[in-house]
């Protein structure tokens, strides 16, 4: 099955965009859409608005290592403050309860992660 997701025809800025794509993303990674997504660039005017796919990071890993002491981890790239999403052993944790957003690098999670788990983020980076 595929189904087309047309943003609203009036962008007021790339953030928004890209939020909303970020947001589609997650549903797709936790199996709330189980199907083909097109996504499209929209026309604004004279121009046509880029889809930030570009800026998207999907399930990376951080450092250091989970160790079952260190809370404080670091995304590969600057992160746009509250587009993080934090998965450990594919489940996705809760922000402001599983971890909070230190800097936009930094995360720190409210319990440390054992050796055997593993921390994948996913983001928009700036």
């Amino acid at each position: 099955m595929s189904f087309n997701l047309n943003y609203p025809p009036i962008i007021s800025e790339n953030r928004a965009l890209s939020d909303w794509l970020l947001q589609v993303y997650n549903a797709i990674v936790q199996n709330q859409i189980s199907t083909t997504v097109n996504l499209t660039a929209v026309s604004v005017g004279s121009g046509v608005v880029s889809s930030p796919l570009d800026k998207l990071v999907s399930q990376t890993t951080v450092t250091p290592a989970t160790d079952g002491a260190e809370t404080v981890f670091i995304t590969p790239h600057t992160y746009r403050t509250n587009t993080l999403y934090v998965y450990r052993d594919q489940s996705l944790l809760i922000r402001g309860i599983d971890y909070t957003e230190t800097t936009s690098t930094t995360f720190t999670m409210t319990d440390a992660p054992d050796s055997d788990e593993i921390l994948r983020v996913s983001y928009i980076k700036i």
